[in-house]
């Protein structure tokens, strides 16, 4: 049995990925105000750093389903999040 946390959903995100995961991923928000996206709530970490964590996230687990689909040994891999997101309030964990 193997457990792997990743730190790339814990805020600053792009601190806590490799310097090439950290490039915006798409002007989805860009055409919309803040307040459009967010309401009142203060912005404080831009929703493109979130996207690129979120996308290295994605990244880790596929590349542990690859190194898994190399076994010739059944495997059952079980995926949780550590914790949910409030990333539009800038409250973190809540």
């Amino acid at each position: 049995m193997s457990f792997f946390h990743s730190y790339a959903g814990h805020g600053p995100y792009r601190k806590n990925i490799p310097p090439s995961f950290r490039v915006d991923i798409d002007d989805l928000f860009k055409k919309y105000s803040e307040k459009a996206v967010v309401g009142d709530a203060k912005l404080d970490t831009p929703i493109e750093e979130y996207d690129s964590a979120v996308k290295y996230a994605d990244y880790s687990l596929m590349k542990v389903i690859e190194f898994f689909e190399e076994s010739s040994q059944p495997t059952v891999i079980l995926y949780f999040s550590d914790h949910g997101e409030s990333v539009f309030t800038g409250r973190g964990h809540d």
